[in-house]
């Protein structure tokens, strides 16, 4: 397709690409992947997908992701093996970042824990399981009132819609342990 070449980096216009001008476009280290990929398709008849980089004649790189799928003729033979091909550079990007941020927040000194608007722990990082003495599955399933030393289901939401207005939240509540323990 037009949509293809303009990705890999081929004259609009032109003839279809054929797989040896596309493989040039993939990094030698990578070949053997898409190789595997398209013998899979024709000889295992599976549809199949792969992210792989390609290079482009200027010499930057991109991210794509193929997908394959085996068309068979009334004999079920192989006759033609289509695909298409999608640009993910720039949400290979941002996933990046966000293994990152990821990374950032489970490794962060002080405890950080999500919750949602009905109160419960979706997350808590490696600090907070360590201070409240819970494991990480454990803590998900409490309820933001249960962490605390007088927290209160009712007050909840009056919490939340503060948090909501304010768009952040001060509290100064005393907390409790796993074990008991209290903490401030």
């Amino acid at each position: 397709s037009e949509e293809a070449k303009r990705i890999l980096g081929f004259a609009q216009g032109t003839a279809p690409v054929s797989i040896e001008e596309y493989m040039q476009r993939i990094p030698p280290q990578e070949q053997t992947l898409v190789k595997t990929l398209l013998e899979r398709t024709v000889h295992e008849r599976k549809p199949g997908a792969v992210d792989h980089g390609i290079i482009l004649p200027g010499g930057s790189e991109r991210i794509v992701h193929q997908q394959t799928q085996f068309e068979a003729d009334a004999g079920k033979n192989c006759y033609r093996v289509t695909g298409i091909i999608q640009d993910i550079t720039e949400r290979k990007r941002y996933e990046e970042v966000l293994h990152v941020t990821q990374f950032a927040v489970d490794k962060a000194s002080d405890s950080v824990l999500w919750i949602d608007a009905e109160g419960t722990v979706l997350y808590a990082n490696e600090a907070a399981c360590k201070q409240y003495g819970y494991a990480p599955e454990e803590i998900a399933r409490k309820k933001a009132w249960e962490l605390e030393v007088f927290g209160e289901r009712k007050s909840w939401s009056r919490h939340w819609n503060n948090l909501v207005r304010q768009h952040s939240l001060s509290n100064d509540a005393m907390h409790c342990t796993k074990n008991g323990a209290v903490f401030v």
